[in-house]
């Protein structure tokens, strides 16, 4: 459950943040030595007992405002309004290069009591710190990496989103990960603030229980294999395989109806992972080299794993019997509206 801190989203602090977040209008006045804005005041009278005085001056930081307190800084800007960033976070937020790398951050922190971790967003990323894991900054153009699931990634690849017909794929929508088994409890905090609703487990690998989180299983076998031609065999099977073609199916649907970010996962999060997230990508238009290239993505995630060969020899499979991707969906039991669906949620 995520709880905020002390009492800073409650009664007359959290009034106080959506006022000066809103509109400043409070005349500066001065507290130990220093001015405290108007940008500031209200957000710090609230919060004065444990914030401290000021220990700056209020000067200018890439995109905003900044002033520093006893034991937190406030940061202020016209898209954010007035934050507050402290301790761990703060430390954190300051060795990823601060507001030059993140943005102004946003409001205070949020708090998981039960994985004993905490973050707090930016205008450009968000950062992140546990007693376990220690500190995690990560721009808003990169995907966030979870240390117990070396291959969780943004299906929509980083920057502005793989391109696909119409524009770029969606990002922050749809994850990909190997086995979330072994997440650490930061990893499942990070799941919990990346607005996750539903895991869905393609292999046998027991999804975790996280609060908020529901989880399914859409089972895809795989066929033992170690030869190129017999790993080519169990890709192939993805296609002709008609309980593989349900599974494929059941994920691609949850996906277009889902009204929060999904994120599937197998084994190790590239041989059925990837089967699902090249249909995916092909339904929405992208070409042959950047579907291939994201399957591919998993040999710098986890090493030397899959092979262009593997990927082709399913999109073959599915040429000679379906024509195309759209054609091969149905059969999956996934709807020209549902196809729609998916297109209209993750192009921009």
């Amino acid at each position: 459950m995520l709880v905020t801190r002390r009492s800073m989203l409650t009664g007359m602090a959290g009034a106080a943040f959506v006022a000066v977040a809103a509109a400043p209008a409070a005349e500066a006045k001065v507290f130990g030595g220093y001015d405290v804005s108007s940008r500031f005041l209200e957000l710090w009278l609230a919060n004065r007992s444990w914030v401290g005085l000021p220990t700056s001056k209020e000067y200018a930081v890439s995109g905003g405002r900044k002033q520093r307190f006893a034991n937190a800084d406030m940061y202020y800007s016209s898209k954010a309004g007035a934050s507050i960033i402290t301790g761990k976070l703060r430390a954190t937020f300051d060795q990823a290069k601060g507001t030059a790398a993140l943005g102004v951050p946003i409001g205070v922190e949020t708090v998981s009591n039960s994985y004993r971790s905490r973050s707090q967003a930016c205008v450009g990323g968000r950062v992140w710190w546990s007693s376990g894991d220690g500190g995690k900054a990560v721009p808003a153009l990169r995907t966030v990496r979870l240390n117990g699931a070396k291959n969780f990634r943004d299906a929509a690849g980083e920057g502005d989103g793989i391109a696909v017909a119409g524009g770029h794929m969606r990002r922050n929508l749809v994850f990909r990960s190997s086995s979330l088994e072994s997440t650490t409890t930061m990893d499942r905090h990070i799941l919990q603030t990346l607005g996750i609703g539903t895991i869905i487990a393609l292999s046998p690998a027991t999804p975790p229980s996280i609060s908020g989180i529901s989880k399914v299983r859409y089972s895809i076998s795989n066929q033992s294999a170690s030869t190129l031609a017999e790993k080519q065999r169990m890709y192939r099977n993805y296609v002709t395989d008609a309980s593989n073609r349900a599974s494929v199916g059941k994920a691609l649907n949850l996906i277009s109806k889902s009204d929060k970010p999904v994120v599937f996962h197998c084994l190790r999060g590239r041989d059925r992972s990837g089967w699902v997230a090249a249909v995916l990508h092909a339904l929405l238009g992208a070409s042959s080299s950047a579907i291939r290239a994201e399957f591919l993505k998993s040999n710098d995630y986890l090493g030397p794993g899959v092979k262009r060969e593997y990927l082709d020899a399913a999109l073959s499979e599915l040429a000679g019997r379906y024509g195309n991707v759209t054609k091969y969906a149905a059969a999956c039991g996934v709807s020209s509206a549902a196809v729609a669906r998916l297109r209209k949620k993750l192009i921009v």
